[in-house]
């Protein structure tokens, strides 16, 4: 499956990044109308690895609502450090994914002021 984050502003290797942190394997992907391979736009996800492991439909939707965090956690360390890319892979440490267990809103909630 392919996600296109051009909607929401990101980049797939932003989110690739941030994902790999909380142990969700995807890829940064192109998608069609993409500029630059450089700077794809999209993360390519491969379901199949967990229905091989006994996910079900309602795993996914956990599985989606993390991946979402992911890409909200971007979202905003994106707009809070001015688009400064090098910090926000600096702040992927702040991640847990004990903490999106837990249920917050955004993952920067626990980071404090930055």
């Amino acid at each position: 499956m392919l996600v296109d984050l051009r909607p929401m502003k990101t980049e797939g290797a932003m989110a690739e990044k941030v994902l790999e942190e909380v142990s969700i394997a995807v890829n940064k992907n192109t998608c069609p109308g993409d500029r630059s391979a450089l700077r794809p736009s999209g993360l390519r996800l491969g379901t199949p690895a967990l229905t091989s492991r006994g996910l079900t439909e309602l795993h996914m939707e956990k599985v989606a609502d993390f991946v979402h965090r992911g890409v909200y956690y971007v979202l905003s360390l994106y707009l809070f450090v001015c688009f400064d890319f090098t910090v926000i892979i600096s702040s992927v440490s702040l991640l847990s994914l004990e903490s999106w267990h837990e249920g917050t809103d955004s993952p920067c909630q626990e980071s404090g002021s930055g």
